[in-house]
């Protein structure tokens, strides 16, 4: 249908064409072919991140690409074009940085995970993991020290602040708490310490992200899984936060789990009924029932999830061979 219109419409003949079977067929003329400078692709995380990585080995230069594998999420648009948080430059840094690790240009990524973490701080728990899958300190030396070189050069002008910086984490870690929060919140109304509380959670973080790093898993797999972990044991559960893993439920692809994560981030909207017992009255908390309304359907899915399939890490840390994936036809991908 979508053919014809650009043919009703007189587009010339040649400029579009309407072509169907396996993806698999096409991407040998794609990535070979000189006439073909680049590439928008619609369609499956299979068939777009193997033509991702096809296009940035072709020769005698990588050809440029755009990849649409799904995760439209009215989240993003709220509270990035709406709401201006910075989540979105470091999120964006660390999706570069995902990608361009995969390939060649090692020191390119490295310097994007700087980046993003200078603006927000959870691409952090990335280091460990960029550090195993260059080899340092064996090798990697030139991206380790790129990345640090960058993030010197980006702090240097900001030096004589660093105990103004200090003191705000201290008092946000201290003072912001228990806002949105799922498993913190349990953790602390068992345990009655918000100490311990907090502890269990970055424990749970630091241990992740080590194993992720001891597998050198993929880097989409391991910031989907340690995102998403901060996301629910974190003592603070701002909307926005939940923006952190929408792009990787588009490159990971896990299935099961895909739907309950985008539903979470859909649900999150009801967390903003805290701002209108804040216009209101001034006070601003969380109410019982709406954290339920919010979590509980997520939760339930993963629990249900438990227990009728394999849990997520045990495909999370398991390499793929490019053989051992299906041929998937692409909705569609025109040069």
């Amino acid at each position: 249908m979508l053919y014809e219109v650009f043919r009703d419409a007189g587009v010339p003949r040649g400029a579009v064409n309407f072509v169907t079977g396996p993806g698999g067929n096409f991407e040998d003329e794609f990535v070979s072919n000189p006439d073909v400078a680049g590439l928008a692709f619609t369609g499956s995380r299979e068939v777009g991140m193997r033509l991702y990585r096809r296009f940035l080995s072709s020769q005698p230069y990588p050809k440029p690409m755009v990849l649409e594998m799904g995760s439209k999420n009215p989240l993003v648009v709220v509270e990035f074009a709406a709401s201006g948080h910075n989540d979105a430059l470091a999120l964006a840094a660390t999706v570069g940085a995902t990608l361009l690790i995969i390939g060649p240009r090692r020191v390119l990524s490295t310097m994007l995970l700087a980046a993003g973490v200078l603006a927000k701080a959870f691409p952090a728990v990335l280091v460990p993991l960029w550090l195993a899958r260059l080899k340092w300190p064996r090798r990697g030396w030139p991206a380790a020290l790129a990345a640090g070189g960058l993030a010197a050069i980006c702090a240097w002008p900001y030096r004589s602040a660093v105990p103004v910086v200090l003191a705000t984490f201290h008092q946000y870690q201290t003072s912001f708490r228990d806002n949105n929060a799922s498993v913190y919140l349990v953790l602390q109304r068992i345990s009655g310490s918000n100490q311990l509380a907090m502890g269990l959670g970055v424990g749970l973080v630091a241990g992740l992200a080590l194993w992720a790093a001891a597998r050198r898993l993929d880097p989409a797999r391991a910031a989907f899984l340690l995102f998403g972990t901060i996301l629910l044991v974190s003592p603070n559960g701002y909307p926005w936060y939940f923006t952190w893993v929408v792009p990787f439920l588009a490159l990971v692809g896990v299935s099961r789990y895909l739907v309950p994560w985008l539903m979470l981030t859909i649900l999150q909207f009801l967390s903003y009924e805290v701002l209108i017992g804040y216009q209101t009255s001034g006070a601003w908390h969380f109410r019982p029932l709406f954290l339920l309304l919010t979590y509980a359907p997520f939760y339930a899915w993963l629990l249900w999830n438990a227990f009728t399939a394999p849990p997520p890490w045990s495909s999370l840390g398991k390499r793929i061979p490019a053989s051992a994936v299906p041929s998937v036809r692409a909705d569609s991908a025109a040069p």
